[in-house]
């Protein structure tokens, strides 16, 4: 909204041309609706806080990554990038609001693959104009003229809605709930949930939301996914231990750890093996139980 915004300002400077009356309105009112949660104006300071404070939960999160150039993972994501610069550099390139957009896309994109999504929305707005400014097969004078007759049409839709209803009854025979066990520490969980004690625990990162909907409240984790709610001390400690940094042992000590369980091939873990003081207590395929001694 606010590039659009940009935009009109930018038509009305140059041509005199460019109703704001809209954008202006509807900014408005989606920023009126913003205020409508428990934290009233104040969340309008989280996204700026987080781009400032937010260095350790980057860090740590996957998505917050900047795109791999080395990885054939990343080639379809360059290719959309690399096809949507060339529009934009195209004597068909789009007006400057899609233009604007498109070049925020790509900055984004290029900063952390979780913007990668925008890349893709803004593809066939773009690139397809690009591409039918320069081939008149692509077109709207280069579309078939056959028209699909209405019995087929019908058919189609109809084969459509009945492959997703039934897809989506076996679906529902599953509890969305609970999360699949596949690539967390089942095990683990299993023996903590055994002890019947409310453990202090040091987890790895990932395991977080698995652990709090198998553990809660019994088992508090040290840490989950929701990286920005912790803060950055909480997290910059979790770094520190997990990556067995000088001073780990006397973090877990403060934190009153009674319990740990991580990737069992982790340096962490090796570490703890080597220490008197932790045992470990059960070994899975993915993770290991270190409870101190």
């Amino acid at each position: 909204i606010g590039i659009w915004l940009v935009t009109r300002v930018y038509d009305r400077a140059r041509t005199g041309e460019g109703e704001l009356r809209t954008p202006l309105l509807i900014g408005g009112a989606c920023l009126l609706a913003t205020l409508l949660n428990p934290s009233g104006p104040a969340i309008l300071w989280y996204p700026i806080q987080y781009a400032f404070d937010g260095t350790v939960d980057r860090s740590l999160v996957s998505e917050w990554q900047r795109l791999d150039l080395t990885s054939p993972y990343s080639a379809p994501m360059l290719a959309n990038i690399a096809l949507l610069s060339l529009s934009l550099l195209s004597r068909s390139r789009p007006r400057p609001f899609l233009f604007l957009l498109a070049v925020s896309a790509i900055a984004l994109s290029l900063m952390a693959i979780r913007h990668a999504p925008f890349v893709a929305l803004l593809l066939f707005p773009v690139v397809g104009s690009a591409a039918a400014g320069r081939w008149g097969i692509a077109s709207r004078a280069g579309d078939s003229r056959a028209a699909v007759p209405l019995p087929l049409a019908v058919g189609a839709i109809t084969m459509v809605a009945t492959w997703i209803l039934v897809l989506g009854a076996t679906l529902g025979s599953f509890s969305w709930r609970t999360p699949a066990d596949d690539g967390y520490p089942v095990g683990g969980a299993d023996y903590l949930a055994a002890q019947g004690r409310e453990i202090r625990l040091f987890n790895d990162y990932n395991w977080g939301g698995y652990l709090i909907e198998r553990l809660y409240p019994g088992v508090p984790v040290f840490v989950d996914g929701r990286a920005d709610f912790y803060g950055a001390d909480i997290l910059t400690d979790y770094a520190r231990i997990s990556r067995v940094e000088p001073g780990w042992e006397t973090l877990l000590t403060q934190y009153g750890v009674e319990a740990a369980i991580i990737a069992r091939d982790s340096d962490l873990a090796s570490a703890l093996r080597s220490d008197p003081a932790w045992q470990e207590a059960f070994t899975g395929s993915l993770e290991s139980v270190f409870v101190r001694e």
